[in-house]
């Protein structure tokens, strides 16, 4: 069999530094694996869309790695119709829950001096999905274990589908912070700039992070190590597939 060509999946976005932040993660994942061929796909908005590679690339070998958080529509639909449309594709599990994600969300965090009266929020995308729910309180359980002894206190908030909104999860740190001289600071847990990113800048918080990928700087290599072993370990069901 011939080797397999990996197919990274984002959501998609209109934002320039969106697009610049998944390209540079490929990028970094182009040159990791470079013995294998590294396309680009789509669930939304941009093209080509995650179905239109897959038929292209037919009969090679086929891994597509959802460059996603969590478990949802896109996965479950889109890129499931995807690895299903043909012999010798398979995909991925999106990302996360990971520890990879967690510490790279605690450092960036982190890097906000946070005090021991400081509250943090957690900015979750939400889906109305039962398997994201647990995968967003995986996170919140996980992040609170690394910066409990830095802040007072750790909450998610939800930009769509899910409560408490984000919105709300500030309103309740405030309160929370009041008359303590806390901060309240939001840890972006969302992988590139776009419309949920820009939703994040708009809350009312006093200081927060970028997404897990910005392309300001480089790429964290816990993000590469966790798109390259996702597709290596999806890689080996592919000779039962073909």
């Amino acid at each position: 069999m011939s080797r397999a060509v990996l197919v990274g999946c984002s959501h998609g976005t209109s934002s320039v530094q969106g697009r610049a932040d998944v390209r540079a993660l490929l990028g970094a994942v182009r040159r990791r694996l470079a013995a294998h061929e590294v396309r680009e796909a789509f669930v939304d908005v941009q093209d080509p869309r995650v179905g239109q590679v897959v038929g292209r690339l037919a009969p090679r070998p086929t891994v597509i790695v959802p460059l996603l958080l969590t478990v949802g529509h896109h996965v479950l639909a889109d890129i499931g119709r995807a690895a299903v449309s043909r012999p010798g594709v398979v995909a991925a599990p999106a990302l996360g829950p990971d520890p990879r994600l967690v510490g790279v969300l605690q450092d960036r965090v982190l890097a906000l001096r946070p005090g021991p009266s400081d509250r943090v929020v957690i900015a979750v995308a939400g889906s109305g999905h039962p398997r994201a729910e647990h995968a967003s309180r995986t996170l919140e359980r996980q992040v609170r274990a690394g910066l409990e002894r830095h802040v007072g206190g750790v909450g998610v908030g939800f930009i769509a589908a899910q409560r408490p909104t984000l919105h709300e999860a500030i309103a309740a740190a405030r309160t929370a912070a009041a008359g303590k001289g806390g901060r309240v600071l939001v840890g972006t847990y969302l992988l590139a700039h776009g419309y949920f990113s820009d939703k994040v800048g708009q809350a009312a918080a006093d200081a927060l992070t970028p997404p897990l990928l910005d392309a300001a700087g480089p790429v964290d290599p816990r993000l590469v190590d966790l798109v390259t072993e996702r597709f290596s370990r999806a890689a080996q069901d592919l000779p039962a597939r073909g």
